[in-house]
């Protein structure tokens, strides 16, 4: 039974992630644009410029990467995000059908999911919990790489606000199963729109680093100061919160949905 919910995982939440990649590519081709060009005014200056001197088709370049890039990317995170709730609600002897407080579900999950995958001697695995407790004790959060930090804080605000808000509109229901469809994608699009609202100067940084020789983000955010001030680190913000709450929407709507039609 274990492996075929972890068989649904991978199965539903690729094929989410890859139909709400579709929907997003082009609005992240204009974002790219804006952050490391200057050449353009803001993002609908951006798209009217890029349809003109080019085509439709300029919106999807390089899209076949991340596309199956997506499938990696969407497996990990709600495999191992379910396959923890379980191993939590073990832990502290609940039920299979008991809610996870919002407060395990936004940081234990996340910051323990990230730490066990750069674990190398599987005969030395620690569990979730003695690993909690021997990091904040021996290191704290020094030596994290600054990278897998990112990721992990901003995954666990990703499901973290999701799951706020599914327990906000199911607050007189039986439980979330019972979210309706809109109401799913409501809770999708706000948590879209909470994870790259609170690391998009770091993704500036990001896609600089990315399209430019230099290697040093200290460097490239100096610059960026320089050339732009605070607004530069904010260039493409619109847009791209803009399409993270439709591409978010439809990543959870369609997992949960398919989670409760065709379970294997």
């Amino acid at each position: 039974m274990e492996n075929k919910s972890i068989i649904t995982d991978i199965l539903f939440s690729s094929l989410s992630g890859m139909t709400a990649k579709l929907f997003e590519h082009p609005f992240d081709t204009v974002k790219v644009r804006l952050q490391t060009s200057n050449q353009y005014l803001n993002s609908v200056d951006c798209f009217l410029k890029t349809l003109k001197n080019e085509n439709l088709l300029a919106f999807y370049k390089g899209l076949s990467i991340p596309l199956f890039g997506t499938i990696f990317e969407m497996s990990v995170s709600f495999t191992s995000y379910n396959y923890f709730q379980k191993k939590l609600k073990s832990y502290y002897n609940l039920k299979h059908s008991d809610q996870l407080s919002i407060k395990l579900l936004s940081l234990s999950v996340e910051f323990v999911k990230c730490n066990l995958q750069v674990q190398t001697h599987s005969s030395n695995l620690l569990s979730p919990l003695q690993l909690i407790n021997d990091t904040v004790k021996n290191n704290g959060f020094v030596g994290l790489n600054g990278t897998l930090l990112r990721v992990s804080i901003g995954s666990a605000a990703w499901f973290g606000s999701y799951e706020i808000v599914c327990k906000y509109l199911s607050k007189n229901k039986t439980s979330k199963n019972d979210l309706n469809s809109l109401e799913l994608m409501t809770a999708g699009a706000v948590a879209g729109m909470t994870y790259n609202a609170a690391f998009f100067p770091a993704d500036v940084i990001k896609s600089r680093l990315q399209t430019q020789n230099s290697k040093s983000f200290i460097k490239v955010a100096k610059s960026i100061y320089s050339e732009s001030g605070c607004k530069g680190f904010f260039r493409g913000f619109s847009i791209t919160v803009l399409r993270s709450a439709p591409s978010s929407a439809l990543i959870f709507s369609i997992y949960e949905l398919l989670n409760r039609n065709l379970s294997l």
